[in-house]
């Protein structure tokens, strides 16, 4: 099974990756709002600064059976 983890660089994103590097059948294509090059890992990392509407998901999503959609926006204030 192929999944992709949006949101991989968060709490949940971490330990989700950590659980499924324990299982053999998973390959895991790990979203991130910035990669450190020089990091090696046992993912497939790709990197998208900002996930919005104009976001073009047709190649990263090619041969996935199942999507983690973990990312958010995170530490954005408003006036109030």
């Amino acid at each position: 099974m192929k999944i992709i983890v949006t949101g991989a660089g968060g709490f949940i994103g971490k330990n989700l990756l950590f659980n499924t590097a324990l299982d053999p059948n998973i390959e895991v294509r790990a979203v991130f709002r910035e990669i450190n090059k020089e990091q090696k890992s046992p993912y497939e990392l790709v990197e998208i600064e900002d996930i919005n509407s104009g976001t073009n998901w047709k190649g990263i999503l090619e041969d996935i059976d199942t999507v983690i959609h973990l990312a958010e926006r995170a530490h954005f204030t408003t006036a109030t």
